[in-house]
Formats: structure tokens, C-alpha cells, sequence
């Protein structure tokens, strides 16, 4: 009759048991090994034991069934365990493992040449400075066309360019020839011809005109000059030897 009655109430306990924990919640443990969890503390009234279930039912059992000392320990313990859990809930974080600083290298770890942008030279500077460099490195004595102009012929057949060279050199200019030769808009030659000087040659420093007939043309958009010239080095009388004998 008491092993039925056990059973029973094993069956009566199933759904208790069944049920999450809420914390801080107290334990009963029946003779027959099982376990009822509590919301909040029990009361004994009289033959029974009454409690309210977790999910806020109130219930009871009979005392003769339950075990008191063992359902105070294992309140007790489940008291411990939860105030653990939060002990360790409210300590401070473990701080993170700090990790080794790793330096990114980049261009400017190495040393490298400059370049025209750093040193603040445009493409332009570069231009002048090797027109510069060309222009200091022609020879002394070049004849170059100063000026020039056109206009048209007499004859009516085409038209005349008419100009001006310049020895810039130190030595007298001889041998000159000036060849011009003239372009149309597409970049094509419309006509060649050879100057026609004032004077075979040019001291130092000194100028002489020319002109160019172009008969048939007359019209263009370009004209381009080829001077070349050969020096003549002047050297200078010995003292005496210029002089009359009386």
C-alpha cells in the first residue's frame, strides 16, 4: 500500500519537476528521492507541506512524504551555487590579451631618388632649362635671321620675303647661304628658294639684309630658314710690321 502510494506520488511530482528554475528558488525532497522546486520558501501547515509552484500555483505535499533536513540542504546548496554565479557575474572582465604593435612600412621608410614633382620642377622648367643648355652650347660666329617680312612682287607673279641677318659671333661671318622654303596649312612645302644677300659676308656682330623671290606663290602660312655660314678668324697684325719704312 506505501510502495502505491509512492508511485503515485511520483506521478502527482512529474509536471513539478518539469519545470525551469526561476532564482533563488527553494527546494523539497520527497522520502521517495525526488525533487519539487519552489517559488519562494515553503510553509508547514499542519500534515502538509504548502509551497507555490514556479510558474505560481500554489500546491502542497504531505509532510509524512518529505524529507525536511535533506530539502534545507539542498536549498541551502542551490543558494550557494546561485550567489556564485553572480559573484562571478559582477566581477570585472579578464582585460584581452594586448597584442604586439605591428608597424606598417610604406614608400617613405626607404630612401629613393627625387623626382621633378618633388623638387617642384614642371615639365615646362625641364623645356627651358635644355633650351637654355642648347642655346649656350652653339658656337660663337652662327648667323640667324633677325627679322624678316613679305610683300608682293612687282611683277605681279607671287611674293617677296624680305629680312635680316645677324652675326651675333665674335669673328666675320663668310659663305652665307639662307635657303627658305614655305608651307601651306596642311603642312605641305608650296615653294623653295635661296636668299638673295646684300653682302657676301658679316663682320662681328654686324647685320646685312636679304630677299627671297618666290615667284608663283602666293600664299602661305609657314616659312621656315636653313642659314649656314663658315668663320673667318682675323689675326691680329704683328707691332712693326704694318708700318712705312721711311
Amino acid at each position: 500500500m506505501r510502495g502505491s502510494t509512492a508511485r503515485r506520488l511520483c506521478l502527482l511530482l512529474l509536471p513539478l519537476l518539469a519545470a525551469a528554475a526561476p532564482a533563488g528558488a527553494d527546494w523539497l525532497v520527497t522520502r521517495a528521492g525526488g525533487r519539487v522546486e519552489t517559488q519562494g520558501p515553503w510553509q508547514i501547515k499542519g500534515k502538509l507541506v504548502v509551497f507555490k509552484t514556479p510558474n505560481g500555483m500554489l500546491s502542497s505535499l504531505r509532510l509524512a512524504d518529505v524529507d525536511l533536513a535533506v530539502s534545507e540542504n539542498a536549498t541551502a546548496e542551490a543558494k550557494a551555487a546561485e550567489d556564485e554565479k553572480a559573484k562571478a557575474a559582477t566581477q570585472e572582465p579578464a582585460k584581452p590579451e594586448r597584442k604586439k604593435s605591428v608597424r606598417s612600412l610604406t614608400d617613405a621608410d626607404f630612401s629613393r631618388k627625387p623626382s621633378p614633382a618633388d623638387s617642384g620642377d614642371t615639365a615646362d622648367d625641364k623645356a627651358s632649362a635644355e633650351a637654355k643648355e642648347a642655346k649656350e652650347a652653339k658656337p660663337k660666329g652662327q648667323v640667324e635671321v633677325s627679322s624678316w617680312s613679305q610683300a608682293r612682287r612687282a611683277e605681279g607673279d607671287g611674293i617677296d620675303l624680305f629680312g635680316t641677318l645677324q652675326n651675333s659671333g665674335d669673328n666675320m661671318a663668310t659663305d652665307i647661304v639662307v635657303k627658305v622654303q614655305l608651307f601651306n596649312e596642311a603642312k605641305e612645302s608650296v615653294g623653295t628658294a635661296e636668299a638673295v644677300l646684300a653682302a657676301p659676308s658679316i663682320p662681328a656682330g654686324g647685320t646685312t639684309s636679304f630677299r627671297v623671290p618666290f615667284s608663283g606663290v602666293f600664299a602661305f602660312t609657314q616659312a621656315e630658314f636653313n642659314v649656314t655660314s663658315k668663320t673667318m678668324t682675323m689675326a691680329p697684325v704683328p707691332n712693326g710690321e704694318g708700318d712705312e719704312k721711311p
